[in-house]
């Protein structure tokens, strides 16, 4: 029976986390930055979806055109372990500059692991760099 349950382990879902708070939202409330707020979503899909979170990584306090350790460390991260998806709760988090954007998704791709951020919806769904450019085929 135990060789079963680590068989059944290995297979499922792992995912980290990425959370950025900004200077100007790291108090606001009911904004939806709060990073209790954005945790609290990507442990709910994560459940929701049978999916383990492994690590989380944050920023609090940065804006995005400030180094970012946190981000630094999660990228680290994915290109040494095994990870299926990161989870972000808006793109805007990563980055507002479209170019910076398509370079971390395109390096989160590169390491096997696909971004989950939310929609306006309140759900999580995949986005890929080629989404940027749907017409454009690698």
């Amino acid at each position: 029976m135990q060789e079963v349950k680590k068989a059944n382990e290995q297979t499922k879902l792992l995912a980290v986390t990425y959370i950025r708070v900004a200077r100007a939202m790291r108090d606001r409330i009911n904004g939806g930055f709060t990073k209790k707020y954005q945790r609290a979503a990507f442990r709910a899909d994560a459940e929701k979806n049978d999916i383990d979170i492994i690590a989380e990584f944050a920023d609090i306090g940065s804006s995005a055109k400030e180094k970012r350790p946190g981000l630094a460390r999660m990228f680290d991260y994915i290109k040494k372990n095994k990870v299926d998806f990161v989870y972000i709760y808006a793109l805007d988090r990563l980055s507002r500059n479209m170019v910076d954007l398509w370079g971390m998704i395109a390096t989160i791709e590169d390491a096997g692991a696909k971004v989950m951020f939310m929609e306006r919806d309140g759900d999580f769904q995949v986005f890929s760099k080629t989404d940027f450019f749907p017409s454009m085929q690698e």
